[in-house]
């Protein structure tokens, strides 16, 4: 019955009466209202959904406690914020391997000795407690369960400070582990002992931790194992420790820190990762060899303190799709004998960088002409290179790229006319020619026209609409009949 629309309708309470069903399906099923109790009536069921029916609540879950074969529960958006007995039910089902509570308003409960546990489930493996106000008193149902967990989501929560060790006793199943969008302000010492983590989930928290020791910390025992680690948005410190440590790492995602220093020498040993997002810290030196991280999708170190030319080892990522290095203090200088970002052969920038969907080196210091290669980059959707020393027209088969949303040339040197070319780009959002150089009359299209003059001010020689100033010979066209009155 999934996936189909009762439009706002109650669950009916006949269900109730099929008490030799096993599995019962109702998730997006367009149902409202009150959860029946009568669904306390099918004792034989292992397997329950009813997520994702907006605007259906239980005010209490007793009747869930009667169902004692439950082996999957899935409540996910129904509004259990009255539902104070939610804890005490849920540990009562001996049978329960996966609890998903996602978005419930669940309210925030003391789990304490008055809370038995004596029949609890010892083989929950999937627990999602994510878009709660869950608060650190689940610490206590979690040391009474966490020995079987694979999966645990507890972000977007009421966690706050540091996180007890007795929360994570005997942690020797834990895979997957989100604890982002809290308050936690540290990683705890018991982490050391998750040797089968591969995910851990601990961004827009207050860890203030030195990063290279929450390194150590973890790679204690999941150094063979962790492929994802997402710590951004926290004030982490301290410079970028060995990545080395972890032979499996993937994504590696430490965004707007408190970072300093320069890569590590031994960063280019670290052939794995596929996402590297380094942006908003105040990392600084010069870049490293990227040659090596065949696997490369995502490079953002963007808004540091870095130096120096851009390596051409970027040129040689194939599987690259998102770079970004802008408001750096990089320079290089393209021109036929520069091996920059893309400066290819045709058939080898096809072969390297066409999977490339986005590209921002603004605010940086490059300067010479933009290679007629980048052309070439058929998939581009975003090209972004203002507040730099760019001169020189702008390529003329630029208007090839028919999957642009943003071309932003702003703020650079570039001379000449605009292409008519890009008269076909029909897709573009985001357009900025604005303080340059260039000369003549604006192409002609709906989408060219449709932009604000402030995107093509600050072009002295440029003229047409959406600017005011007309081109030379272009007079306004006069009614037939007035002139011939005059």
């Amino acid at each position: 019955m999934k996936y189909n629309d009762f439009g706002g309708k109650q669950i009916p309470a006949f269900i109730g009466s099929l008490k030799n069903i096993r599995h019962l399906d109702l998730s997006n099923a367009g149902f409202t209202g009150r959860v029946p109790y009568q669904l306390g009536n099918l004792t034989s069921l292992q397997y329950l959904d009813l997520s994702f029916n907006f605007d259906m609540l239980s005010e209490k879950l007793e009747w869930l406690s009667q169902l004692s074969f439950l082996e999957y529960v899935r409540l996910n958006q129904v509004n259990l914020g009255e539902a104070t007995d939610w804890l005490q039910v849920v540990s009562q089902l001996p049978s329960l391997t996966e609890l998903q509570l996602r978005g419930c308003n669940l309210p925030s409960v003391i789990a304490s000795s008055s809370v038995s546990f004596g029949n609890s489930s010892r083989s929950l493996a999937h627990l999602d407690l994510s878009l709660n106000d869950v608060s650190n008193s689940v610490y206590y149902w979690l040391s009474n369960s966490s020995s079987s967990l694979v999966y645990l989501d507890l972000s977007s929560n009421k966690l706050q400070g540091p996180i007890p060790d007795s929360a994570f006793p005997n942690p020797t199943s834990l895979s997957y582990l989100d604890l982002s969008n809290n308050q936690l302000v540290s990683v705890p010492k018991s982490f050391r002992n998750l040797c089968r983590l591969r995910a851990l989930y601990q961004d827009s928290n207050n860890l203030t931790d030195l990063l290279p020791n929450l390194f150590l910390k973890l790679s204690n025992c999941s150094r063979d194992t962790l492929e994802i680690l997402q710590l951004n948005s926290n004030m982490l410190r301290g410079s970028l420790p060995d990545i080395t440590l972890f032979s499996s790492l993937q994504e590696l995602h430490l965004y707007d820190n408190m970072l300093d220093g320069s890569f590590p020498r031994s960063f280019g040993q670290q052939s794995n990762l596929s996402i590297l997002e380094l942006d908003s810290n105040q990392l600084g030196g010069s870049l490293p060899d990227f040659s090596v991280f065949l696997s490369m999708k995502v490079l953002y170190v963007n808004n540091n303190r870095f130096t120096g030319t851009l390596t051409k080892s970027i040129g040689q990522l194939s599987q690259l799709e998102l770079l970004d290095v802008a408001s750096n203090s990089l320079e290089d200088y393209y021109n036929d004998h520069a091996l920059l970002v893309w400066k290819r052969k045709d058939s080898e920038y096809r072969n390297t960088l066409g999977l490339v969907k986005s590209i921002d080196l603004s605010s940086n210091r490059l300067y010479g002409e933009i290679p007629e290669e980048v052309t070439s980059l058929v998939g581009l959707i975003s090209l972004n290179l203002p507040k730099n020393s760019l001169t020189g027209p702008i390529p003329s088969k630029i208007g090839g790229l028919t999957l642009l949303n943003s071309l932003d040339l702003s703020k650079n040197m570039l001379m000449r006319a605009i292409p008519e070319g890009l008269s076909q780009l029909s897709l573009l959002g985001v357009w900025d020619l604005s303080n340059n150089n260039l000369t003549g009359k604006i192409p002609s299209s709906t989408q060219l026209q449709s932009f604000d003059a402030s995107t093509y001010s600050g072009n002295p020689e440029l003229c047409g609409l959406p600017l005011p100033n007309k081109c030379p010979g272009e007079e306004q066209a006069q009614d037939p009949a007035i002139k011939g009155a005059c």
